[in-house]
């Protein structure tokens, strides 16, 4: 007995499988099993968190350089994953990634502080290392409210023209 494959019934993936699959890596969905720079950058950005630290404790102001190493490790990896990204929404992300990134190294060393890991001036440079973070946010809020006013721009630009032609078209 035949099974007659419908485009829709039982039969569909094996008729379909390779065009879905062909779509799929066409469109960037692709499940590959890998890991890439992204992946990398944010298993050493979470050893360097949880105290491997990569900067030996002879070099004076380590802890400060190991904070930099996260900070710098972070902001690779989310310039890596929103590059090719639409660009309202790339920094939409960025600003929001930037916000919470600020808030957590403002944050943290002060919870560390308040259960007597940290002392009372490691905290305080901690914490001083994400005003670089909080400048990077405003800059990315700033780039976005730019992209949005140029987008509204655009828009009403391309609605001006368009009155123009059906004018231009009515006389």
């Amino acid at each position: 007995m035949k099974i007659k494959k419908h485009k829709y019934g039982i039969g569909a993936r094996l008729t379909f499988g390779n065009i879905e699959k062909m779509a799929m890596r066409r469109l960037g969905k692709q499940e590959d099993k890998k890991l890439g720079i992204v992946e990398v950058t944010l298993i050493v950005l979470m050893l360097v968190f949880v105290n491997v630290r990569p900067i030996p404790d002879t070099v004076p102001y380590s802890e400060e350089l190991n904070i930099l190493a996260f900070v710098v490790l972070g902001i690779i990896s989310a310039v890596i994953t929103l590059r090719r990204k639409a660009p309202r929404r790339r920094w939409i992300n960025a600003s929001w990634a930037m916000g919470m990134l600020a808030t957590f190294i403002s944050a943290v060393p002060w919870v560390f502080y308040a259960i007597d890991e940290f002392t009372a001036l490691e905290a305080r440079n901690i914490s001083l290392c994400s005003l670089f973070l909080w400048l990077l946010f405003v800059g990315c809020l700033l780039r976005l409210r730019y992209i949005r006013a140029r987008s509204r721009a655009t828009i009403a630009q391309m609605r001006l023209r368009e009155k123009r032609r059906r004018r231009a078209e009515y006389m």
